[in-house]
């Protein structure tokens, strides 16, 4: 019966230690996938996140005039949005115009798109009888190529 409870005493501190030794590990494990996620995350968002910034709080001030206005696109270059993703783009500028691609970008695109820089137009002036208003020009674009999901290229369009 001592023999018994010794050979079970000590069995019961193999296990203990072993449960240690897996939980150990386990932790560490745990830590590094932490560590690695975090890192991966970061890394991913240093590159792009001041860049669209940059291009929402750009758009964000242009949106905010009054109507009509047709505020000159900020010294911010398109191309630097080549190769994000245009689900990251559009949750920083908003809603997006597609576009045909012919002729507008230097690179080859499956899919165009087109983000109005400014507020709505002024309501259409309406004048005497027997008049003509004519309205020329209209915002300047953000127009961006897609491909695969991504930017491909992008520039400032004006409208005249």
């Amino acid at each position: 019966s001592v023999a018994r409870r010794q050979h079970r005493s000590s069995q019961d501190v193999c296990n203990r230690k072993d449960m240690s030794r897996h939980l150990a590990v386990f932790i560490r494990t745990g830590c590094l996938l932490a560590a690695l996620a975090t890192s991966v995350a970061t890394s991913a968002g240093t590159s792009s996140t001041p860049i669209l910034d940059a291009f929402r709080d750009a758009f964000v001030a242009a949106r905010g005039l009054p109507l009509g206005s047709r505020p000159v696109p900020p010294d911010l270059e398109p191309t630097s949005l080549i190769h994000l993703s245009f689900h990251a783009l559009k949750s920083y500028i908003g809603r997006s115009t597609h576009l045909d691609c012919d002729d507008l970008l230097a690179r080859p695109a499956e899919t165009c798109v087109s983000f109005m820089y400014g507020p709505a137009p002024a309501p259409p002036v309406i004048g005497p009888p027997g008049t003509i208003t004519v309205t020329t020009g209209g915002p300047w674009l953000l127009v961006v190529g897609l491909s695969k999901g991504r930017v491909v290229d992008a520039r400032w369009l004006g409208q005249k």
